[in-house]
């Protein structure tokens, strides 16, 4: 975990959070960038700003990990679908497990 976060830039976290909250319009709350993506709605929320209706469906308020990591999914193919390459996403761990924050900030800049 620390060795995969450990390129994390704090200044570019925050230039992404400010992105997507001006882009969504909407906070994303106090918790930390993990905290407030983990359950995949901002980020569902985030697609259908930039290209509306690529994402029809998704889990609005889930409490249950499968259903977070399934939105989680859902924007990853979002993401496809808006014309992101796979090299530029990340793997669902990578943000549930908080395993590479890193990427997921990267990708939030694809």
């Amino acid at each position: 975990l620390v060795k995969r976060n450990a390129g994390l830039d704090p200044a570019q976290e925050a230039e992404a959070r400010a992105w997507v909250e001006q882009v969504i319009g909407d906070s994303l709350g106090d918790g930390s960038f993990h905290e407030v993506l983990k359950d995949g709605t901002k980020l569902c929320q985030l697609v259908n700003a930039i290209k509306p209706g690529t994402i029809k469906k998704f889990n609005k308020a889930p409490k249950m990990p499968f259903k977070q990591m399934e939105n989680i999914g859902i924007y990853l193919t979002g993401c496809k679908a808006c014309g992101v390459p796979d090299h530029e996403l990340f793997r669902t761990i990578d943000l549930f497990e908080n395993k590479d924050m890193r990427q997921v900030t990267l990708n939030i800049f694809a």
